[in-house]
């Protein structure tokens, strides 16, 4: 892919990513931090969930590297979703997330690019507040890449009310016909599911992306995203913190 060239150090990530997930699949995810890299990784922090960092400097280029390892994991790691579901992309600020939104919105982007040509122009981009309305058949059919603050997800009533992603929602009602009862899925006091955005994303599944994941570093930022039943989550920051599964160090 030619539309932005990689540095030296992005092509070497992504190599040793590509290795990385060669590996679990061949080991598959119980042993999937065990042995595959010389220094032995730290405490995974979401517990059995595959889960990589990776130390890159602000200003290296997270997002582009970001861009091609979706594909690498989706091809992967993934295949089961035949390149369709969603795609969570955190972001640690409202102003990162318009940034990072403009860009993989923009087709002459090349982060944009990058995703059209992997998945043949079935990628589909929404902000969380676009995703309150995401239909059945987007996520079924395409990559939905959804961009989000992590503040949208977490579960302080207060933020819930503003984001509305846990809350009753009958534009979501597709979604949840003809699909169980899935344990995993938040019910309301009653016992009923509650046909929210985040019980759309729990049953797809999906893969995390979190940028500056030093700003997970609280029990309760990790437990909701480890309540997304994510498939795989791939952190980029500057800063890892205690817990943050250190697959690649670029200084």
């Amino acid at each position: 892919c030619n539309f932005m060239e990689l540095k030296r150090y992005q092509k070497a990530t992504l190599e040793i990513l590509e290795k990385f997930l060669k590996e679990l699949k061949k080991v598959g995810l119980k042993y999937a931090f065990m042995g595959i890299t010389e220094k032995p990784y730290q405490a995974n922090a979401f517990d059995e969930i595959p889960f990589v960092c990776i130390k890159i400097p602000t200003g290296g280029g997270k997002t582009l590297v970001g861009s091609y390892a979706v594909e690498k994991i989706m091809n992967h790691i993934l295949q089961h979703k035949m390149e369709r579901g969603i795609v969570l992309w955190f972001t640690p600020s409202e102003a990162i997330k318009t940034q990072t939104l403009k860009k993989f919105k923009d087709r002459k982007d090349p982060h944009r690019q990058i995703l059209d040509e992997a998945f043949e122009n079935k990628v589909i981009v929404f902000s969380n507040e676009e995703a309150l309305s995401i239909r059945r058949g987007d996520v079924s059919n395409n990559l939905c890449l959804v961009i989000a603050s992590l503040e949208a997800f977490r579960k302080e009533k207060s933020l819930q009310r503003k984001y509305k992603v846990y809350q009753e929602n009958g534009a979501l009602l597709d979604h949840f016909e003809h699909t169980g009862e899935p344990d995993y899925l938040e019910r309301d006091s009653g016992g009923t599911i509650i046909n929210s955005l985040a019980n759309v994303v729990r049953m797809s599944t999906p893969l995390i992306v979190i940028d500056e994941g030093h700003k997970t570093k609280t029990h309760f930022s990790i437990d909701f995203i480890k309540d997304l039943n994510p498939s795989f989550i791939i952190e980029y920051t500057a800063t890892p913190r205690s817990g943050s599964n250190i697959l690649v160090e670029i200084h």
